[in-house]
């Protein structure tokens, strides 16, 4: 599926991390081999992408890094890997939290805004891609909480506890790599219903 922010710039990555994880162990779309050198030379020590997704721990921002920034051994090194960024998003969405790396020299800082929009649609995007691991009893308790079931009549239905239904959505947040039931079912939703994925193909 394309990304929504494909066209706005010549290269990019990004880093997901599920809610408890650390970066060495996230899933990112840069190369193995740049995730070894970062890691290995403690470039996050002297990272402003990095200084950037530390101070936006709550909050989805974006920024374009000015030239002193980008001015160190870590760029140096991370233009060989094509990954010398210099516009920066981090998105946040039920606890799962992505940041994402960009390189257009020539951006208007003005059209950061819209941008950051495209980098949350492209998180969602991603996580949406997690809902295809769950098992056909997982879509179903999926299916009768988005159609408005109580955990009750799910419970009911299921012929099990209310204990084991909240242990299923725990079970459901975990493989799409969010912390939040209620955010879970909103992707579900908008897979279901074509929303987000609609606007952005």
């Amino acid at each position: 599926m394309k990304h929504p922010i494909q066209e706005k710039f010549n290269k990019y990555g990004f880093v997901i991390l599920a809610p408890g994880q650390v970066p060495s162990d996230a899933i990112t779309t840069f190369s193995d081999e740049w995730k070894e050198v970062y890691f290995r030379n403690e470039f996050h020590k002297i990272d402003p992408v990095f200084e950037f997704a530390v101070r936006s721990t709550r909050n989805s921002n974006c920024t374009l890094l000015s030239e002193a920034q980008m001015t160190n051994e870590l760029f140096e090194e991370a233009r060989m890997f094509e990954a010398d960024s210099n516009f920066v998003s981090v998105s946040h969405y039920g606890g799962n939290t992505m940041v994402f790396g960009g390189v257009n020299p020539e951006l208007d800082p003005r059209a950061t805004a819209s941008i950051q929009h495209a980098c949350q649609a492209t998180h969602r995007i991603e996580l949406l891609k997690n809902l295809d691991l769950l098992t056909d009893t997982q879509i179903d308790l999926m299916e009768m909480a988005e159609e408005g079931f109580l955990d009750k009549e799910i419970a009911s239905e299921f012929g099990i506890s209310l204990s084991a239904i909240a242990q299923r959505k725990q079970a459901i947040c975990k493989a799409v790599g969010t912390d939040c039931f209620k955010s879970t079912l909103r992707l579900y939703t908008l897979q279901k219903w074509g929303g987000l994925v609609g606007e952005y193909t």
